[in-house]
């Protein structure tokens, strides 16, 4: 895992932009973006987080993060995002704080809810070719984790876990295969808590926003299942 000291010089195009930071688009029509923000390479697959209400860094703005998926590696970028009233602020802004480096091409990606920007603290996890793999990062330094016995094909989807289920402590992240498994890890330790065998591939995880313990997971032959984590029953 490596981090970039001038991360946002190697992810913008600079035959496609003439500055390291997102441009505001002229208002031409209704469906025009706020801004754009060209990448050097192919974009796989993102995901937005937002950790905290109105930020503190400028005032009148929402801050987010935003995760992209690349070739061989992730990019964190800070998104800002000015609240309507603040008409004299460009509607949008980013900045990139973080590239780290994946091994081979990112799948899918989740963030971990704990994730909190003003402490310092950020945790995703990614699927690639076969391994679903967590990443901290914190004042302290980067750490990356990889999920022991893991899936044996393309990882599609992953979520964390909301909240820890009923009397467990474990930070459970879960994850869906082409090799028609679908896996629960405990994210801290890398332990494979769950594994359940499909007919078809695992499209999608998906953890119930309000009932934490409760599990979706979609096949592609078009069936559904939903799971108990504090059983691991089908409910």
């Amino acid at each position: 895992m490596r981090s970039d000291p001038n991360p946002t010089a190697m992810l913008i195009d600079p035959s496609r932009t003439g500055r390291p930071a997102a441009r505001p688009m002229e208002k031409s029509s209704s469906s025009t973006p706020v801004a754009t923000l060209p990448m050097a390479e192919k974009v796989f697959v993102t995901s937005f987080f937002c950790p905290f209400g109105p930020s503190g860094s400028s005032s009148g703005s929402l801050s987010s993060l935003l995760a992209v998926g690349l070739r061989s590696r992730v990019a964190i970028i800070q998104v800002d995002f000015a609240e309507e009233e603040e008409t004299m602020l460009e509607p949008c802004q980013m900045q990139v704080l973080k590239e780290i480096n994946h091994n081979g091409r990112v799948q899918c990606l989740a963030w971990d809810y704990k994730t909190d920007l003003c402490s310092h603290f950020l945790r995703f996890a990614t699927g690639g070719s076969k391994d679903v793999s967590v990443f901290t990062l914190s004042e302290s330094g980067e750490q990356v984790r990889v999920m022991q016995a893991g899936h044996t094909d393309y990882v599609n989807d992953i979520a964390f876990q909301p909240y820890a289920s009923e009397g467990g402590a474990e930070q459970v992240v879960a994850s869906g295969s082409d090799d028609c498994t679908l896996l629960v890890h405990d994210s801290l330790t890398g332990r494979r808590i769950h594994a359940v065998t499909f007919s078809s591939p695992c499209m999608s995880v998906k953890w119930h926003p309000g009932e934490g313990s409760k599990l979706l997971a979609a096949e592609k032959r078009g069936v559904m299942h939903i799971f108990n984590m504090v059983t691991f029953n089908v409910s």
